[in-house]
């Protein structure tokens, strides 16, 4: 998603209210598959109702949809991020980059198995990592980079990202919570890191509920992830036996893997609804001039996790979300503020303070999110942009 500014200004009469309230995010179940899962969960409540059958399946179907050999099923995308910086080698006292425009927890992982995480930049045009800060931050304590896939695009710079990572030996992790079904130059979130990491919250493309998957192409990181799967146990020993030190259980259910296995039977079919909301609303705001919207450049599919758009400085956005809600029933959200490094719990442990990263402190405080999930009709995506533009112009007074 590269944000830039386009079209011509043009009037509005009063515009339709959408036939029903618009929620920010959705999850959704056909009928179909609703009824297979009460089918199937009433079979799993006779057996094995953790870490079967239907944590195979899902993992597979994680495995064939992002384009890996091997895919292990985890309780979260923190715990996702947590395995794969160790299956990565990534020690206590090593230093990770991560960007700030991000969900907590992807510097939370890094604290929590006793590394470091080292905050960076972000690009103003895609809203993701900007590759000039790997440079900007080496030294000998970094040992991995984490890559957020911010909003669901995977950022036209992963191959730079991805050569200066091996330039420094450094492992390259993707944070693809929100990235099912996106691509670049034809290849799927997930075939440019060491590893990467899925969350299936059920604000999320794909939902389980909870849950959370690492995809890999690496023999070892498959191994030991499947080993801290398991508490830690050696499988190449007999009995339990234990061998690594990361021993929390980070398993997944059986009901939630069956509700991966049909939700990954859905994707193209969700990914492709997104993606005719935002054209939608690309159609009506590329006529207000002021505000900057997506745009997707040709190597790039963006499954549309969310809707990203940078108000005007000096736009009250708290206005803009409350009027929508009031008047409209539409939700409008942002996601990330205050960024990462100005979060109460990272400048207590790591001394961090405002100025230091000034395009995401920026961005992120005028960044505004419409509402994207599969759910919204033609119509009604069209009367949220028409209302969203219309209280936008009123505020401030075009």
């Amino acid at each position: 998603m590269i944000l830039q500014q386009k079209g011509k200004r043009m009037n509005q009469p009063l515009p339709r209210k959408p036939s029903e309230s618009i929620t920010i995010a959705r999850s959704y179940f056909p009928p179909e598959d609703i009824e297979i899962f009460h089918r199937e969960a009433d079979e799993i409540l006779k057996g094995r109702v953790s870490m079967g059958a239907w944590v195979e399946k899902f993992q597979d179907a994680a495995a064939k949809a992002h384009s890996s050999r091997y895919a292990i099923a985890t309780n979260s995308c923190t715990s996702a991020l947590e395995v794969s910086l160790l299956a990565c080698g990534v020690k206590p006292g090593d230093r990770v980059i991560v960007p700030v425009e991000t969900f907590i927890a992807t510097a939370m992982a890094v604290h929590n198995i006793g590394c470091i995480p080292v905050f960076a930049d972000i690009r103003r045009d895609t809203l993701c990592l900007d590759p000039d800060e790997l440079e900007r931050l080496a030294d000998k304590q970094v040992k991995a980079v984490i890559v957020v896939h911010f909003g669901g695009l995977i950022t036209p710079d992963i191959v730079r990202i991805k050569d200066i990572c091996q330039k420094y030996n450094w492992s390259l992790i993707e944070d693809a919570a929100h990235a099912h079904g996106a691509q670049f130059q034809g290849l799927p979130a997930g075939s440019f890191g060491s590893a990467a990491c899925f969350s299936y919250y059920p604000t999320k493309v794909l939902t389980t509920g909870e849950g959370g998957m690492i995809v890999t192409n690496d023999d070892h990181i498959a191994e030991i992830s499947r080993a801290y799967q398991l508490r830690g146990q050696d499988t190449n020993l007999s009995g339990e036996q234990f061998a690594y030190p990361y021993g929390r259980n980070i398993r997944l259910s059986e009901l939630a893997a069956l509700m991966g296995v049909l939700q990954y039977g859905r994707l193209n079919e969700y990914v492709t609804a997104r993606r005719a909301v935002a054209a939608l609303y690309d159609e009506a705001l590329n006529a207000e001039p002021s505000i900057m919207v997506p745009a997707v450049p040709e190597t790039c599919l963006h499954n549309y996790w969310l809707y990203t758009v940078i108000l005007p400085e000096g736009v009250d956005r708290e206005i803009i979300k409350k009027r929508c809600e009031e008047e409209w029933n539409i939700s409008i959200a942002w996601s990330y503020f205050p960024p990462l490094h100005l979060m109460p719990v990272f400048k207590a442990l790591y001394g961090t303070r405002p100025g230091t990263l000034p395009v995401a402190e920026d961005v992120l405080s005028r960044i505004l999110g419409l509402p994207v999930h599969p759910l919204i009709s033609t119509e009604n995506a069209r009367c949220t942009a028409e209302c969203f533009l219309y209280v936008y112009r009123s505020i401030v007074g075009t």
